[in-house]
């Protein structure tokens, strides 16, 4: 699905700047998401560099993001994204470890401190959706150049279906992901990989 990384060393800065111009060139080139434009453009996007490298870790990352989160006003920092380049995880592992906190109610259990205050949604560089070829490009709705778990205002979110932006918006990035077709989107992961040197070939079955 990505590009394979060579062993350069992932700083913070390097991986905050991979992970904002994913969000720049992917979410919010290809239209994926309707409000993840403006706190991009104010610097609302907060980025957290994690170390974890199992999914234990990656939960106790989430637990501490959601207090800093909350502890900030959402004009200081609307959402979190909380970046794991070191974890080498398996999707499906992903999906049935970390990723099942995106239903809200096993959220709210395993976090009852942020239960109603905060909402996850998760990528994975090889996410699939089910039923779909390896080769839809729809299967990068959900993509990231590593795991990446976005951090919500539950508030936010809300505010955003009362405007009506998030209705269809499966239906809509459908659309937009067949139209822009598997050439034109692997070529946007590639670009952003290769913007930061992080891209010593693309083999042609991770491609």
């Amino acid at each position: 699905g990505v590009p394979l990384m060579t062993a350069v060393e992932l700083t913070l800065e390097k991986v905050r700047d991979v992970t904002l111009m994913w969000v720049e060139r992917a979410v919010v080139g290809l239209q994926l998401c309707p409000f993840a434009e403006a706190p991009l453009r104010s610097g609302g996007i907060g980025v957290h560099m994690s170390t974890a490298t199992d999914q234990e870790e990656l939960l106790a990352d989430i637990d501490e993001q959601c207090a800093r989160l909350l502890g900030q006003s959402k004009e200081q920092v609307a959402t979190v994204l909380i970046a794991a380049p070191n974890l080498s995880l398996p999707f499906l592992e992903f999906q049935d470890g970390v990723a099942t906190l995106e239903d809200e109610e096993l959220f709210g259990e395993t976090f009852p401190a942020y239960d109603e205050r905060v909402m996850l949604v998760c990528f994975h560089p090889e996410a699939m959706w089910e039923g779909l070829s390896a080769d839809d490009p729809l299967n990068y709705e959900k993509r990231a150049p590593w795991v990446v778990v976005n951090l919500l205002r539950t508030e936010m979110v809300d505010a955003a279906i009362l405007t009506g932006r998030t209705v269809d918006i499966g239906a809509k990035n459908e659309i937009r992901l067949r139209e822009a077709g598997i050439d034109r989107v692997r070529a946007i992961y590639r670009d952003i990989f290769s913007a930061f040197r992080l891209v010593s070939e693309v083999a042609e079955g991770h491609s």
